[in-house]
C-alpha cells in the first residue's frame, strides 16, 4: 500500500520540474538559433558585398523587399506578445475586449515563441540564398527562395491540421475576412481594432519617408533608400506598439467606470 500511495509522487514532482524547463527551451533554442543565423547573415552578407552600391542594386530591388516584409511581420509579433505581457502585468482583461475565446487567446509566450520561429525561418532563408547565390547558382532560382518562403508560410497559416496554434490562425483568417468584407459581417473591436492598426501605420510611414527624403534633402543611393524606408517602418511599428499599450489600457479603464455607473 505504501508503494502504491508514494510511488506516483515522483513522477509527479519530476513533471512539476519539466514544466518551467518546456516554457524557456523552445524559445531560448529559437532565440538562440535566431542570433547565430543572423551573426552568419551579416558576414556573408559582408563578405559578398550584396549591400554595395554596385552588386547590390539587384538583390535590394528584388529580394530584400520580400525579406523585409517578413522581419517587419516578426516585429509586429514580438511587439505584440510586449504588449500582452504588459497587459497581464497591469491586469487588463484584454481577452474581454477583443472578445477572444479561450482556445484563440494567446499568452505573451505563444507570441514570443512564433515571433521567435518566424524570424529563425527567414534568416535561415536569407542565409541560404546568400550561400547558393556565391555558390555560382541561377539567379533565377536563387530569387525564388523568398517567394517558396511565402508560399510556406501561407500553407502553414490555411493547414487544417491541428499544429502550430490552429484556432488562432483560423481567428485571424477570419478577421482578415471580416476587414475586406466589412459590409457583409459583423465589425468586432479586434477587427477594427487591426483595420486602424494597417492603414495607420502604412499612411505614416509614407509620409515619414516623403518627409525625410524631401524634407531633409538627403541623396542616397539605391541601397541606403531601402535601408532608411525599413528603418522608419520598424520604428513606426515599435511607436504602434507602444501606443496600443494605452489604448487598450483606456480601453479597460472605461469598461471598469462604466460598470461601476
Amino acid at each position: 500500500m505504501m508503494e502504491r500511495v508514494l510511488g506516483p509522487i515522483p513522477q509527479h514532482m519530476l513533471k512539476r520540474v519539466e514544466r518551467p524547463a518546456e516554457k524557456y527551451v523552445r524559445k531560448g533554442l529559437l532565440t538562440g538559433c535566431f542570433v547565430s543565423l543572423f551573426s552568419v547573415y551579416a558576414i556573408l552578407a559582408h563578405i559578398s558585398g550584396i549591400f554595395s552600391p554596385t552588386k547590390g542594386i539587384i538583390y535590394m530591388k528584388t529580394v530584400y523587399p520580400v525579406f523585409s516584409v517578413f522581419a517587419l511581420l516578426s516585429l509586429h509579433l514580438f511587439m505584440y506578445g510586449c504588449n500582452l505581457f504588459m497587459w497581464k502585468k497591469t491586469r487588463i482583461n484584454y481577452n474581454f475586449i477583443f472578445e477572444f475565446f479561450p482556445t484563440t487567446a494567446l499568452k505573451y509566450r505563444d507570441a514570443f515563441l512564433i515571433c521567435t520561429t518566424f524570424m529563425t525561418a527567414v534568416v535561415a532563408a536569407m542565409v541560404l540564398h546568400i550561400i547558393l547565390r556565391a555558390s555560382g547558382f541561377s539567379p533565377s532560382q536563387v530569387d525564388a527562395i523568398p517567394g517558396l518562403l511565402l508560399m510556406v508560410f501561407i500553407v502553414f497559416l490555411v493547414s487544417p491540421f491541428d499544429i502550430f496554434y490552429r484556432p488562432t490562425r483560423y481567428c485571424f483568417i477570419r478577421v482578415i475576412r471580416n476587414i475586406i468584407c466589412s459590409p457583409f459581417y459583423k465589425v468586432l473591436m479586434v477587427d477594427f481594432f487591426m483595420a486602424d492598426q494597417l492603414t495607420s501605420q502604412g499612411l505614416n510611414v509614407v509620409l515619414r519617408v516623403t518627409w525625410v527624403e524631401t524634407v531633409m534633402g538627403f541623396r542616397i543611393g539605391v541601397v541606403e533608400s531601402r535601408l532608411v524606408d525599413f528603418l522608419l517602418a520598424s520604428l513606426e511599428v515599435i511607436r504602434r506598439g507602444h501606443w496600443n499599450f494605452y489604448r487598450i489600457e483606456n480601453e479597460h479603464l472605461c469598461f471598469k467606470t462604466n460598470s461601476v455607473l
